[in-house]
């Protein structure tokens, strides 16, 4: 196998296995946004060490920023891809997702807010009906 294909091959792997872990390092509740954020940290992480192992076989030369970028995307691409088509409808990955329900800790705020705007309330004191303060 040439490097290209290592590289490759080991960014799919393990972009298939970024959001098992996702799930495992973050709460249920966990805001989106900080999800999404630890995805593509450990996407980093992954794309840059299948550059390195991969490269490892030819003593680290010919590596250059385009091949981190490249193994970057790719393993955030595969995991965003396996996340939303295979693992979150399968129950595995999510926030209802088996490994949400078996490991309830992690990253990620225990009691997220929710804001409920009713709009029989008054937004102001000048939109109160008259006679009250």
């Amino acid at each position: 196998m040439n490097v290209i294909t290592d590289i490759a091959t080991l960014g799919i792997v393990l972009g298939t296995i970024i959001p098992i872990l996702v799930a495992l390092v973050t709460k249920r509740v966990a805001n989106p946004g900080q999800k999404a954020m630890i995805n593509l940290l450990l996407s980093a992480i992954a794309g840059s060490l299948s550059v390195v192992v991969a490269q490892a076989q030819n003593a680290l030369v010919n590596i250059d920023v385009s091949s981190f970028i490249s193994a970057i995307a790719l393993t955030w691409v595969t995991s965003v891809a396996s996340h939303y088509g295979l693992l979150k409808p399968a129950g595995v990955t999510g926030t209802d997702g088996a490994v949400q329900a078996a490991i309830p800790g992690g990253v990620g705020s225990s009691n997220s807010v929710i804001v409920d705007q009713c709009p029989d309330d008054p937004a102001t004191p000048g939109d109160a009906p008259e006679g009250r303060d």
